[in-house]
Protein backbone atom coordinates (compact mmCIF):
# COMPACT_ATOMS: atom_id res chain seq x y z
CA UNK A 1 0.00 0.00 0.00
CA UNK A 2 1.29 3.43 -0.85
CA UNK A 3 0.19 6.92 -1.70
CA UNK A 4 -1.94 7.80 1.31
CA UNK A 5 -3.02 11.29 0.35
CA UNK A 6 -5.21 13.20 2.77
CA UNK A 7 -7.26 16.05 1.39
CA UNK A 8 -10.38 17.03 3.23
CA UNK A 9 -12.67 19.34 5.02
CA UNK A 10 -14.03 17.33 7.91
CA UNK A 11 -17.50 17.21 6.36
CA UNK A 12 -16.16 15.78 3.09
CA UNK A 13 -13.11 13.76 4.08
CA UNK A 14 -11.45 11.67 1.37
CA UNK A 15 -8.35 9.51 1.52
CA UNK A 16 -6.74 8.09 -1.63
CA UNK A 17 -4.74 4.86 -1.43
CA UNK A 18 -3.06 2.80 -4.13
CA UNK A 19 -2.69 -0.97 -3.66
CA UNK A 20 -0.84 -3.38 -5.93
CA UNK A 21 -2.35 -6.84 -6.38
CA UNK A 22 0.11 -9.27 -7.97
CA UNK A 23 -0.14 -12.88 -9.10
CA UNK A 24 3.43 -14.18 -9.18
CA UNK A 25 2.36 -17.71 -10.07
CA UNK A 26 3.19 -18.91 -13.59
CA UNK A 27 0.58 -21.69 -13.61
CA UNK A 28 -2.53 -20.53 -11.75
CA UNK A 29 -4.83 -17.60 -12.42
CA UNK A 30 -6.42 -15.66 -9.59
CA UNK A 31 -9.90 -14.18 -9.07
CA UNK A 32 -10.59 -11.71 -6.27
CA UNK A 33 -14.19 -11.03 -5.29
CA UNK A 34 -15.41 -7.53 -4.57
CA UNK A 35 -14.71 -6.49 -0.98
CA UNK A 36 -15.19 -3.61 1.41
CA UNK A 37 -12.36 -2.10 3.39
CA UNK A 38 -12.38 0.27 6.35
CA UNK A 39 -9.94 3.00 7.33
CA UNK A 40 -9.22 3.33 11.05
CA UNK A 41 -7.76 6.08 13.20
CA UNK A 42 -5.50 4.83 15.99
CA UNK A 43 -6.20 1.14 15.16
CA UNK A 44 -9.75 0.91 16.56
CA UNK A 45 -11.80 3.92 15.45
CA UNK A 46 -13.46 3.50 12.03
CA UNK A 47 -13.37 6.69 9.98
CA UNK A 48 -14.25 5.77 6.41
CA UNK A 49 -14.94 2.97 3.91
CA UNK A 50 -14.03 1.90 0.39
CA UNK A 51 -15.18 -0.79 -2.02
CA UNK A 52 -12.87 -2.67 -4.38
CA UNK A 53 -14.52 -4.22 -7.43
CA UNK A 54 -13.93 -7.86 -8.35
CA UNK A 55 -10.90 -8.53 -10.53
CA UNK A 56 -9.17 -11.35 -12.38
CA UNK A 57 -5.40 -11.70 -12.54
CA UNK A 58 -3.86 -13.95 -15.15
CA UNK A 59 -0.57 -15.75 -14.70
CA UNK A 60 2.29 -13.41 -13.77
CA UNK A 61 -0.02 -10.38 -13.95
CA UNK A 62 -0.50 -7.48 -11.58
CA UNK A 63 -2.99 -4.68 -11.17
CA UNK A 64 -2.72 -1.33 -9.44
CA UNK A 65 -5.99 -0.41 -7.71
CA UNK A 66 -6.77 3.10 -6.54
CA UNK A 67 -9.05 3.12 -3.52
CA UNK A 68 -10.95 6.20 -2.44
CA UNK A 69 -12.13 6.26 1.14
CA UNK A 70 -14.98 8.68 1.72
CA UNK A 71 -18.26 8.64 3.62
CA UNK A 72 -20.50 7.85 0.65
CA UNK A 73 -18.69 4.55 0.05
CA UNK A 74 -20.00 3.32 3.43
CA UNK A 75 -23.63 3.40 2.26
CA UNK A 76 -26.01 3.09 5.24
CA UNK A 77 -23.25 1.94 7.58
CA UNK A 78 -21.38 5.23 7.89
CA UNK A 79 -19.19 5.14 10.98
CA UNK A 80 -19.78 7.59 13.81
CA UNK A 81 -16.63 9.63 14.39
CA UNK A 82 -16.06 11.05 17.88
CA UNK A 83 -14.90 14.64 18.32
CA UNK A 84 -11.52 13.55 19.75
CA UNK A 85 -10.91 11.46 16.60
CA UNK A 86 -11.65 14.48 14.39
CA UNK A 87 -9.25 16.58 16.46
CA UNK A 88 -6.55 13.91 16.11
CA UNK A 89 -7.00 13.89 12.32
CA UNK A 90 -6.78 17.69 12.25
CA UNK A 91 -3.53 17.55 14.23
CA UNK A 92 -2.01 14.98 11.85
CA UNK A 93 -2.89 17.24 8.92
CA UNK A 94 -1.35 20.28 10.66
CA UNK A 95 1.88 18.41 11.36
CA UNK A 96 2.03 17.14 7.76
CA UNK A 97 1.93 20.66 6.32
CA UNK A 98 4.17 22.16 9.02
CA UNK A 99 7.26 20.15 7.99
Amino acid sequence: MSGLNISFFLTEARWDIRMLFANRNSVLEMSIHSFESSLYYNYSNPVSCSVVEAMHLGRKKQRLVEMQFYRYQCREEQPYVDDWVLEGIRNINRIKYYY
